[in-house]
């Protein structure tokens, strides 16, 4: 048989529409109890499922265990008043497979019986489970004189109404679900917090890989991701302050039924998401922290491994540079002469006798002349500003290397 779940959503999640509350009801520790037992009432007939009572007792024993450091072995009510020796029979090969998981978690069964069940005491004292427990077998009027009529519900004539333990039975579920998902959530967080062990920043950059370093940013990356879409890290995020304000706010209209459960159970899952979420904001942080420094890391790694190819470029400039230099002072000297011949021949459209078509034709051509010196003069500042830049790059970068 695969092993019980300890958790009351796992069991309810594989049986869909499942109404437990219907003939599993969990009354608990109660203050005017003589019992120092949670008490459990399960009602057992035809209708029932019995394929999903193992797991309702164990998860409920887990719940107590989980809540306090001493262990709290449960006291069953058994409702048998409908259930035939056919019916019990099948109950009984439904729970016995289980019988490994449950040993230790029962402490009495009580048996509500309508009429005489043949098998019941051959049971009591054969059956892998019943013979290692305590077993009472009364009808409905002989309850009372075992169990207050304050533990058990008014199905059998106690005092507690169905209604208000299927409300308290949600708010199990929520608690559970709290305490779940908070502790599947820490037990996350110190996991990746071990794998962040591996991703440090690098103090010798000449000396680093890129490709490592580049596979270890995007794999710190990825794990980060993965742990903030993980299904219970969204679920406390988006729905965990809820849980708790429902808890706290609900629990003490019910806290006569168990305030064993809610005095202590309650305050340690609110405590525990508490502690969890702040152990969340930290290292969020912390993880962000880790990861810009690998990817400042890698920036700088990559620049390193930039420079050298620049480098090259700029030797080649320097030189080019005094080429540019020697051309441009060249090219000036000519420049200078042609504004010399501009000016020179610019009376001519004022003093010399010259035809209109004439005169137009050298006018053209000054204009032409003169934008054409103005435009090379301007090119020859580009050219000379955008070579110096370039150097002056390269005086930088030697500076930081």
């Amino acid at each position: 048989m695969k092993p019980l779940s300890k958790y009351f959503s796992d069991t309810l999640s594989a049986f869909p529409g499942l109404e437990a509350h219907q003939f599993f009801q969990i009354h608990g520790l109660r203050k005017n109890s003589v019992h120092t037992k949670p008490i459990v009432e399960l009602r057992i007939s035809s209708d029932v499922s019995f394929d999903v009572v193992p797991s309702l007792i164990f998860s409920t024993y887990s719940l107590y265990t989980r809540c306090v450091d001493q262990k709290h072995t449960l006291y069953i009510i058994i409702d048998a008043r409908q259930c035939s020796d056919e019916c019990l029979y099948r109950f009984l090969e439904a729970v016995r497979p289980a019988a490994s998981w449950l040993d230790g978690t029962i402490d009495c069964i009580l048996w509500v019986v309508g009429s005489s069940l043949q098998i019941l005491e051959t049971a009591i004292t054969t059956d892998l489970i019943l013979s290692r427990v305590r077993n009472i077998v009364t009808d409905i009027e002989g309850i009372a004189g075992h169990v207050e009529t304050s533990n058990f519900s008014t199905n059998l004539n106690g005092l507690i109404d169905p209604s208000v333990t299927q409300h308290f039975f949600h708010l199990r579920f929520c608690l559970e679900e709290l305490l779940k998902r908070t502790h599947r959530t820490a037990k996350l967080y110190m996991q990746l917090h071990e794998n962040m062990k591996r991703f440090k920043a690098p103090y010798d950059l000449k000396t680093i890989d890129i490709s490592s370093l580049r596979m270890q940013t995007d794999e710190l990356d990825k794990q980060w991701a993965g742990v903030k879409d993980e299904a219970d890290v969204v679920f406390l995020r988006h729905r965990g302050k809820i849980l708790c304000d429902e808890l706290q706010t609900q629990y003490p209209v019910l806290e006569h039924l168990d305030p064993f459960l809610y005095s202590d159970a309650v305050k340690r899952a609110v405590s525990g998401f508490e502690e969890v979420s702040m152990v969340m904001q930290k290292s969020n942080s912390s993880f962000a922290k880790r990861l810009k420094s690998l990817r400042c890391a890698l920036e700088a790694v990559e620049f390193l491994n930039y420079v050298p190819e620049v480098g090259d470029g700029n030797n080649r400039l320097t030189s080019q540079m005094k080429q540019v230099e020697a051309k441009a002072a060249e090219i000036i000297k000519h420049m200078e002469e042609a504004g010399g011949r501009l000016e020179a021949v610019t009376h001519l459209l004022e003093e010399g006798s010259i035809a209109d078509a004439d005169r137009q034709s050298i006018s053209e051509a000054l204009d032409t002349f003169r934008s054409f010196l103005t435009n090379s003069e301007q090119h020859i500042t580009d050219v000379r500003r955008i070579v110096q830049a370039a150097l002056d790059s390269r005086i930088l970068i030697d500076q930081i290397c």
